[in-house]
């Protein structure tokens, strides 16, 4: 088969983000079909977009990008772009808040949106919002990296007392909506762990006696560090904005990867098998209570949410449907 020459413009290479919709599945792509090849060019001149088929633009979002698809258009060359955050409502504690607020940034993202040939997201949610600019918009679910079923080194028995968050500072807003129940439930549970990976957020940890903080890690390190932990109980709590519905299943896919229970704020997003939702902080608390008491069965829950990953949402899955979107725009040249 001919060759199949990619140019990826990706922001931050091994960041996470890159992990999951960047270099993380493109290359897998491309070992596991020969004819793919990348590159990463490190401009956006006519002379880093030469040699390809294909531009990439993973999470564009500033003039200099759209300038990047009108050197690719005007090289005849088809642009795919893939957004996995609404970066159009980014909300003030974030911290890419000032970046993400300025007017040309905002027009460049609506503007890339609508010239791309090909528009991919993470979610339905996503897809609604970004739709409206280009009707050749698509999802690709978040998956998890078959290569890296290995390691998935789960302790033998019982699962610690040990109720986790992962995150970063840009979570903060959607942590804080169950503030005052973590805290009421690190206080009933005394015996249990409070774990915050990722970050320290001190208004929670001030007040919690149990509360036991993890720094960041890299990514292969953390899905490690996920099993390591051996949490009984992963819970991902979103807020009301557009940002935070706009959020991926990405802490699902992790938590059953580590063998924890999940546990997230009720949305499309979030219903999936063995996993269990609330639609209020209070409701939160009631169902962390009810799993310490054993009033689920964890192992059967787990099992089902494993299971559906296995079938609907792994690499070599999702990568089918990249496949299809790169032989339908270079059918189109």
């Amino acid at each position: 088969m001919k060759p199949i020459t990619i140019a990826c413009v990706i922001p931050i290479a091994a960041d996470p983000t890159s992990f999951y919709r960047g270099v993380g599945p493109l290359a897998q792509l491309a070992k596991d079909n020969p004819e793919i090849r990348l590159t990463f060019p490190q401009g956006f001149e006519w002379s880093q977009f030469k040699m390809a088929d294909l531009v990439y633009l993973q999470r564009p979002a500033d003039p200099t990008h759209f300038g990047g698809l009108c050197v690719a258009k005007d090289l005849g060359l088809p642009v795919w772009i893939d957004f996995d955050d609404d970066n159009l409502a980014v909300p003030k504690d974030n911290p890419m808040y000032a970046f993400y607020q300025q007017m040309p940034v905002k027009e460049a993202i609506i503007k890339l949106a609508r010239h791309c040939d090909a528009l991919t997201v993470s979610t339905e949610f996503l897809k609604k919002k970004y739709g409206i600019y280009n009707k050749n918009t698509s999802i690709i679910p978040n998956a998890v990296d078959d290569s890296l079923l290995h390691l998935r080194q789960i302790p033998p028995g019982p699962r610690q007392k040990r109720v986790l968050w992962r995150g970063t500072q840009s979570h903060t807003r959607n942590l804080m909506t169950v503030g005052r129940e973590l805290v009421s439930l690190s206080r009933k549970h005394a015996d249990w762990r409070f774990t915050f990976f990722g970050m320290d957020p001190i208004d929670l940890t001030d007040h919690m006696k149990n509360a036991e903080v993890v720094g960041q890690v890299p990514p292969l390190d953390f899905f490690k560090t996920m099993c390591a932990l051996h949490a009984g109980i992963l819970y991902y709590p979103l807020g009301a904005t557009d940002h935070a519905q706009a959020r991926s299943h990405i802490s699902w896919l992790e938590g059953t990867f580590a063998g924890s229970l999940c546990v997230a704020s009720r949305n499309a997003e979030f219903t999936r098998p063995g996993l269990l939702n609330f639609s209020s902080p209070s409701e939160f608390e009631d169902v962390v209570d009810k799993v310490i008491a054993g009033h689920y069965d964890v192992d059967k829950l787990v099992e089902e949410s494993w299971a559906e990953i296995q079938e609907k949402y792994l690499l070599s899955h999702t990568n089918k449907l990249r496949m299809n979107i790169i032989e339908t725009l270079l059918s189109k040249k």
